[in-house]
């Protein structure tokens, strides 16, 4: 047995061992596609953030050098002198990232560009076109446009020069009447000299990154191997330690899951003779004080009547306490078979309360009903959630001497139903709470003449909780009592088998 368990682990931890050094494999090979995918992807984000960060400062610079040009234009008298200014001020103007600004009158003609002569012919910007990022894909845009548009009057994109690629924003401006296309130059080629910088970085970082967790994780690896090999034995022995003692502990459970079951059928048979062999003389006694009241054999004198009367009583006890012994152990076995249905609440309510109303009022008690409109259906046991209303209204009703008893019905949470049972009766102290629900239990306000026998709450609990539900009390001495059920709003069937 021993032999067998060693190789059975051992071959499972081969197996564990080969199971991992291919994990090992494929996270290496893993980082050594997914890195450059990842590096490739940071790249290109981070570009798409530099050329976008261009953009807004070109916007930026743009804003300013209208601002410059409004307020420099108030400053000369004529316009040439207004150009040289502007002029002077485009040779001056350093810009971050390589660029530089322009001019473009309304004719389409630069009057201000870095090196631009007067006394040359001035460039034009009649075949300008820019390459603008649309959601739709790049399209091709002319900046004499600008001028005539009334839509827009800023276009920004790729523009393609002398000086190579660069990303331009063209705004339109309008000074003394007359408009003006102010143009933000900045190269490409600053932009891709920061992405160099950005991928030779993305490089080494990706290289670092695998090394140290690879590496790492291999010594690691080979740590842990040689840590198990030598505590391999000793989980041998644990493991067969503790087989022996699981075999040896079901063993015990069976033999006891064997005599609670032999003890629940030696109950069961107890109960149904004790029904049997009980109820046919007490039944054959209660005929007979039924025959001696009505004086078919003869006249009864008042004492005898009451006599009768009596045993007739603590018969009907004795029956009662048979039934409630039968039922409770039904119950406790699970050999109850459940029958739910759908039905509307309030109705039902009704009419048990309609039928446990002439019990109140013969006690001069009113009983009221509660139900929240927002309840509808229920699916449940009709019968044994009858049987449960009904033991608690009449225990409500049978402690209560002046007031009220009254039924409410109310969702709960998680698609339950509350009951509240709640009556102005003598309550029942903190003391009692605990063992109210137990078998053959009175309360201490429960008098002689009661025909109680402390089934009743026993009974409830057990038939609340074969419909999924609960139970619970709420009651200070001398304040009455409420009983609080919560169901669920649809019975989920058990499954009938006798309780070990």
């Amino acid at each position: 047995m021993k032999n067998r368990i060693a190789g059975d682990v051992s071959l499972k931890y081969q197996t564990y061992r080969q199971v991992f050094w291919l994990i090992v494999a494929t996270l290496s090979i893993v980082l050594a596609i997914g890195l450059p995918i990842a590096g490739y992807k940071i790249v290109m984000k981070f570009r798409e953030i530099l050329f976008n960060q261009v953009l807004r400062d070109n916007d930026a610079i743009s804003n300013g050098f209208e601002l410059f040009l409004k307020e420099s234009r108030k400053n000369y008298v004529t316009k040439e002198e207004w150009l040289d200014a502007i002029q002077s001020e485009v040779d001056s103007f350093v810009m971050p990232g390589q660029g530089y600004i322009c001019l473009i009158d309304s004719n389409l003609n630069l009057q201000a560009y870095p090196g631009l002569r007067r006394d040359q012919p001035l460039p034009t910007a009649r075949k300008f076109t820019l390459v603008v990022p649309d959601a739709l894909g790049d399209v091709e845009f002319q900046v004499p446009q600008l001028l005539e548009s009334r839509e827009y009057n800023q276009a920004y994109g790729h523009f393609v020069g002398r000086e190579g690629d660069q990303l331009v924003d063209f705004r339109r401006v309008v000074i003394d009447g007359e408009s003006w296309l102010v143009g933000v130059h900045q190269m490409e080629s600053a932009v891709e000299e920061k992405l160099k910088e950005v991928i030779s970085f993305n490089i080494t970082l990706g290289l670092v990154l695998f090394l140290a967790i690879i590496l790492p994780f291999a010594i690691l690896t080979l740590v842990l191997i040689q840590h198990h090999e030598k505590e391999r034995e000793a989980y041998v022995e644990r493991i067969r330690r503790h087989t022996k003692e699981i075999e040896l502990v079901a063993g015990q459970l069976r033999n006891t899951n064997e005599q609670l079951n032999r003890m629940q059928e030696a109950k069961n048979r107890l109960y149904a003779r004790l029904s049997h062999d009980l109820r046919a003389p007490l039944s054959s006694i209660l005929g007979s004080c039924d025959m001696v009241q009505e004086e078919m054999y003869g006249p009864a004198n008042e004492k005898q009547k009451n006599a009768m009367q009596l045993v007739e009583r603590n018969i009907n006890v004795l029956l009662k306490l048979i039934d409630g012994i039968l039922e409770l152990s039904k119950l406790e076995s699970r050999q109850v078979q459940l029958e739910p249905e759908t039905f509307r609440l309030h109705g039902f309510l009704d009419e048990l309360v309609c039928n446990m109303r002439p019990l109140a009022e013969k006690k001069g008690l009113e009983l009221r009903l509660s139900v929240d409109p927002r309840l509808d259906e229920i699916s449940t046991d009709r019968n044994r959630l009858y049987l449960i209303l009904q033991n608690l209204i009449g225990n409500a009703v049978k402690f209560t001497e002046q007031g009220y008893v009254e039924l409410t019905a109310k969702p709960f949470a998680d698609s339950a139903v509350a009951l509240l049972v709640k009556d102005t009766g003598p309550g029942i102290g903190l003391k009692d709470q605990d063992k109210i629900f137990k078998e053959f239990t009175r309360g201490v306000h429960n008098n002689r003449n009661s025909d109680g026998v402390g089934l009743g709450l026993a009974i409830t609990k057990e038939l609340t909780t074969l419909l999924g539900g609960s139970i619970d009390l709420e009651s200070h001495d001398g304040e009455g009592s409420t009983f609080k059920i919560l169901l669920p709003q649809i019975l989920q069937q058990p499954a009938m088998t006798p309780q070990s």
